[in-house]
């Protein structure tokens, strides 16, 4: 899970720091061309299953680590993740000050339900 809040804060910060803020080439030609051009539609489709596929991995790690709870989907929150960066990168475009694009990272990954701490045997 630290790994996971390490990665997301350094994009948040990065995102604020970028000077003029450009953003993501991806999301924007999403948003530009996805809707009249299906083979850029499928290639978005593509990158963005991958990328959320990367942060589904480090959840399953962290299921396999003992530290978030087994039951969790990890595609759904490693989307859920995906999202909540692709928005950290939009509203940093608007100057959003560092410190809370950061929170919102982490907040993002509290959200992520934890194991329970194994029982002490009576």
């Amino acid at each position: 899970m630290a790994r996971l809040e390490h990665y997301l804060v350094s994009l948040a910060g990065a995102f604020a720091g970028e000077s003029p803020h450009r953003g993501c080439f991806l999301t924007k030609f999403t948003a530009d061309r996805a809707g009249q051009d299906e083979e850029v539609a499928q290639t978005a489709r593509r990158a963005f299953d991958d990328l959320a596929g990367v942060l589904a991995g480090a959840i399953r790690d962290a299921q396999d680590a003992g530290e978030a709870a087994d039951h969790v989907d990890s595609s759904a929150l490693g989307y859920l993740l995906l999202s909540v960066v692709r928005g950290i990168d939009s509203i940093a475009k608007a100057d959003v000050d560092a410190t809370t694009l950061e929170q919102a990272a982490r907040s993002a990954v509290a959200l992520i339900p934890r194991a329970e701490p194994p029982r002490a045997e009576v």
